[in-house]
């Protein structure tokens, strides 16, 4: 019985002398004392023109310094349905794939040209059911129409930065997680074009475009 409590009275002291060793756990620094938090990209929100005659804005960011920036792997799709192309606007990267999808049990064909110029890009036809894929190499705005149904047409654009979005209605836009620095903002309203440099600075960037 003498050596059983002998024992326990020294575990006992061994484990209070550990715990008057331990040290306390480091406190969180008051607010005002941390490191400030830095952001290498911001949110975008802005308005333009509203749309005129049904033809929305279009609004693209250009870096001023140049970068480079990975290609989507996948491709973009234009679809036919209903003797209509969807969508009726297309906005592409340099470099990725768009796939022109046949989805009715009608026979079409895809003329594609660059707009502005008599430049034909291929013509093809799309039988049901299948589709034609094509990799656009040089930016720029391109017309899509069908020999078969005059009727249908639709547009693309082909930017070299991924910052490119189609305004709302009202004109209004967003771009998410756009890198910091100058850059090029162009505005497409039908034939008109508004360019401005702008600088997107901070972790939102609020941007209003006129018309004039």
């Amino acid at each position: 019985m003498r050596s059983t409590s002998r024992i326990l009275m020294l575990a006992a002291v061994a484990l209070a002398g550990c715990r008057g060793s331990s040290k306390p756990a480091p406190s969180t620094p008051p607010a005002e004392n941390r490191a400030p938090t830095t952001t290498s990209s911001s949110v975008v929100i802005g308005k333009g023109p509203r749309p005129s005659g049904g033809i929305p804005a279009i609004v693209v960011l250009e870096p001023q310094t140049p970068r480079e920036f990975p290609v989507p792997a996948e491709p973009k799709i234009m679809d036919q349905q209903g003797l209509t192309f969807l969508p009726g606007l297309l906005l592409v990267r340099q470099g990725q794939a768009v796939m022109f999808r046949n989805s009715e049990d009608v026979l079409h064909n895809v003329r594609v040209g660059e707009t502005g110029s008599a430049q034909p890009v291929f013509n093809v036809a799309t039988i049901p059911g299948n589709a034609y894929t094509y990799t656009f190499t040089r930016p720029g705005f391109y017309t899509v129409g069908c020999d078969v149904h005059e009727t249908m047409h639709a547009d693309i654009l082909v930017t070299s930065t991924p910052y490119a979005v189609v305004a709302d209605e009202e004109g209004s836009f967003a771009l998410p997680d756009v890198s910091l620095g100058r850059y090029k903002m162009t505005v497409y309203l039908g034939a008109r074009r508004i360019e401005r440099l702008v600088d997107i600075v901070g972790p939102r960037t609020e941007l209003s475009v006129n018309d004039e």
